[in-house]
């Protein structure tokens, strides 16, 4: 899994990000605000002062540790989405970031203050994860076990849920079936190596070279090179392609699939 990029990733004081927040002296202002990334309309990030963040029905608030960085706020750091940026910022600067580690600061139904949670925000209209503390809906939330880093928590949310709903839902796989997924050494190309490969599946991956032992270690059958077109062969007969990266297309992936075989795809236009 890439790393995710904490939300004080240009704040030089920011202290060590080893701990959740809460528990590394991280603290808020005594005046009842809090530091966030803020992306101006005008482009760009800093970090910013702004006011902590109220719970609404069925929420509570989480101190965030860490929060991934996804494509989506890339994007919108570049201009794009720029209807959903615009709502966004009428709520506050904060409008980036779906997902993230951390810990409950006040206490809801089921969760508890002190216990550390995984939450993911809807993309389109949820609260943004890239500030130091968030009010998240209770549902979208769940506890992390202790085997489990907060680092690694955080990356895991959007990938994790992408796979689990491509190979149990969108084509569920198992033993007997034939997988491939492009970009396997990405986010959700790995989440997916692991997962069809625990479900019995065989999986072929295509990445670097650089990344073919890790790979292998994690579960993958093969893997063929990540060059444009050149992980394609013969005789292939995939029950599903999933396209992580979007690099392919589906009359591209067609002559490779099975009678009954899927192509999944991040970008549909593709």
């Amino acid at each position: 899994m890439p790393h995710p990029t904490r939300t004080d990733v240009d704040d030089p004081d920011a202290p060590d990000p080893g701990r959740p927040a809460s528990r590394r002296g991280w603290t808020t202002s005594p005046t009842g605000t809090m530091r966030a990334l803020g992306v101006p309309a005008s482009g760009g990030l800093r970090v910013v002062e702004t006011p902590l963040p109220r719970c609404g029905p069925d929420q509570v608030l989480v101190d965030v540790a860490y929060s991934a960085v996804n494509d989506i706020d890339v994007a919108m750091r570049a201009g794009g989405y720029a209807r959903q940026a615009r709502r966004f910022r009428r709520r506050g600067p904060v409008v980036t970031g779906i997902e993230l580690s951390g810990v409950v600061r006040t206490p809801g139904h089921r969760l508890q203050v002190g216990q550390r949670v995984i939450g993911y925000s809807h993309v389109l209209d949820g609260p943004r994860t890239h500030a130091q503390v968030v009010a998240m809906a209770e549902r979208d939330l769940q506890v992390v076990p202790d085997s489990l880093s907060d680092e690694a928590a955080a990356a895991l949310v959007t990938t994790g849920l992408t796979s689990i709903d491509v190979l149990e839902r969108l084509r569920p796989v198992g033993r007997g079936d034939r997988v491939l997924v492009i970009g396997g050494a990405g986010g959700l190309g790995s989440a997916a190596v692991q997962l069809a490969s625990a479900r019995g599946a065989t999986v072929v991956a295509v990445a670097s070279a650089a990344h073919e032992d890790w790979l292998v270690a994690t579960g993958a059958d093969e893997v063929r090179p990540s060059r444009q077109g050149s992980w394609w062969r013969p005789g292939d007969s995939f029950d599903l392609v999933l396209d992580a990266p979007a690099v392919s297309g589906f009359a591209e992936a067609a002559p490779h699939l099975a009678p009954r075989g899927t192509y999944v795809t991040t970008n549909p236009q593709r």
